[in-house]
C-alpha cells in the first residue's frame, strides 16, 4: 500500500514546491506594486489638494488683510468726518451766540426807542 518515494519523487515534489513559492512570490509581488501604485496615486491626489488649500488659504490672507486694511482705513475716515462735523457744530454754536448777543442787543435798543442813533 505504501509507496516509496523515489528521489525523483522527492525532486519534482520539490520543484512543484519552489515553483508553487515563486508564484505566491510573484503574485504577491504584483499585489504589493498595486497597493504601491494606488498610495502613490493617492498621494500625489493628496498632494495636489494640499497644493490647492494652500492657494485658498493665501487667497484668504491677502483678502483679510485688505479687509483688515480697508477697515482701518475706514476708522480712520470716520474720525476723521466726526472731528470735521464737531468743528462745524463748534463753529456753529459760536455763531448762534453771537447771533443772539447781538439780536438781544437790537431788542435792548428797540426796547429803549434807540434807533442806531444817540
Amino acid at each position: 500500500m505504501g509507496e516509496d518515494l523515489t528521489k525523483q519523487d522527492l525532486q519534482a515534489s520539490e520543484e512543484r514546491i519552489v515553483k508553487l513559492i515563486g508564484d505566491i512570490a510573484a503574485r504577491s509581488d504584483e499585489r504589493f506594486a498595486d497597493v504601491i501604485a494606488k498610495s502613490d496615486e493617492r498621494f500625489a491626489a493628496m498632494e495636489q489638494r494640499f497644493a490647492a488649500s494652500d492657494k485658498r488659504f493665501a487667497a484668504m490672507e491677502r483678502n483679510l488683510r485688505r479687509v483688515f486694511a480697508l477697515g482701518v482705513r475706514e476708522a480712520r475716515r470716520e474720525r476723521r468726518w466726526r472731528r470735521e462735523i464737531d468743528e462745524n457744530i463748534t463753529r456753529l454754536s459760536a455763531a448762534q451766540l453771537v447771533t443772539e448777543e447781538k439780536f438781544q442787543g437790537l431788542l435792548d435798543a428797540l426796547r429803549r426807542g434807540e434807533n442806531g442813533h444817540k
